[in-house]
């Protein structure tokens, strides 16, 4: 591509340099001419061919001289104005190629007149034409997702005031067909005044959707038991230390209830384990139901669960368990299936002036469950 524009521009200054020497050539012919009928009265060829002394020599290559001379600065001017033309069109071209590659959409604020420009890529990741969004940031603003509105605008504002180096965030925006696209939008303040208010800023739009779907889709697989859809172990441990550690802060009790799935080895033996894995999904399910907003359901593996109660005393969790155990038989009754679940449990709580970790809480709740069942 450069090797093509670089003999254009050469091809245009070779033309330019032969006319201005042509016309050197036609302008001495015409040297020739005017003496020949105005001055001389000899003919136009004795003139041209004959009269050629040394001031016609001198006179008509100097002509021939400073016309070609013109001739070579013209096609330099016009070399130059074209490198110019094609350069900034070589780079618009590039900077859409490197946009279109990266899927990238482009914005350009002009902060003084409050003028944004959105190109069609910008507008086409959301579903919309270039005409179907207002160019102003009010406009970007109404498809922003409320949730995100006071954060996104928080950090476009720490950068146009100067206290951060560049403007980036991920965000929601309304698509055209009601749906929201994930966008990470980065940005920055190319143009300030001598008072370094911001006059201008440019960036660009992504969608991370995907991304961020997939990333979503990680977090729940790194958290969530694969068989139950509940807490898994590592997970639901963490969980429970942090909420320990807010029982501490804010002078409040937790309560947890380790509880055993009794028969889980007999319904395996005698009615496979497809079965005994619909007995522990089961369970899982009924103890999620009966619990609270705030509660969590953990499979610590097998036909073992622990139940975090956050903010509960006692006599709270009783009513919990109630809830559970009375949802059990329910299902024993109506289930038909040829056994029936059982669930063993045991409690510990945890306030302010305990001292035991997230173990020895467990151990608690777990001791107290075998008690429940050998009773």
């Amino acid at each position: 591509m450069i090797d093509k524009t670089d003999k254009k521009i050469r091809h245009v200054q070779k033309k330019v340099v032969v006319i201005s020497v042509l016309l050197g050539i036609v302008f001495g012919v015409l040297d020739s001419i005017v003496d020949s009928y105005l001055f001389l009265k000899d003919s136009f060829l004795e003139t041209l061919i004959l009269d050629v002394g040394p001031r016609e020599i001198y006179m008509r290559g100097l002509l021939l001289v400073g016309i070609t001379a013109c001739g070579i600065f013209v096609a330099k001017v016009i070399g130059s104005k074209m490198r110019a033309e094609l350069d900034a069109k070589f780079a618009k071209e590039r900077l859409e190629l490197a946009l279109k590659g990266a899927k990238l959409g482009l914005w350009d604020w002009d902060i003084e007149t409050g003028h944004v420009f959105f190109n069609k890529r910008w507008a086409g990741m959301l579903g919309y034409t270039v005409d179907e969004i207002g160019p102003s940031v009010e406009a970007w603003e109404k498809l922003m997702h409320p949730d995100d509105r006071d954060r996104v605008m928080a950090a476009l504002n720490e950068h146009l005031e100067g206290r951060s180096d560049h403007y980036e965030t991920e965000h929601r925006l309304l698509a055209k067909d009601g749906s929201w696209k994930w966008i990470l939008d980065s940005g920055k303040v190319f143009e300030r005044d001598e008072a370094g208010k911001p006059l201008r800023a440019a960036g660009t739009h992504r969608d991370i959707t995907e991304s961020k779907r997939l990333e979503e889709d990680l977090r729940v697989l790194a958290s969530t038991d694969y068989l139950t859809g509940v807490a898994n172990r590592m997970y639901g441990l963490g969980y429970l230390d942090k909420q320990m550690s807010m029982s501490k802060r804010n002078n409040a009790q937790l309560c947890v209830c380790f509880v055993d799935l009794n028969n889980l080895k007999r319904i395996n033996d005698k009615h496979g384990h497809d079965e005994g894995d619909e007995a522990i999904k089961t369970s899982s399910e009924i103890m999620h139901n009966a619990l609270r907003e705030s509660d969590m359901v953990i499979r610590l593996g097998g036909d073992e669960f622990l139940l975090v109660l956050p903010n509960c005393i006692m006599g709270e969790a009783l009513v919990i368990w109630d809830r559970v155990a009375a949802s059990i038989e329910e299902y024993n009754e109506s289930s038909g299936k040829p056994y029936t679940l059982k669930l063993s449990h045991g409690f510990a709580l945890y306030g302010r002036d305990s001292l035991l970790n997230v173990d020895e809480l467990i151990t608690i709740a777990d001791n107290e469950m075998y008690k429940d069942k050998r009773g």
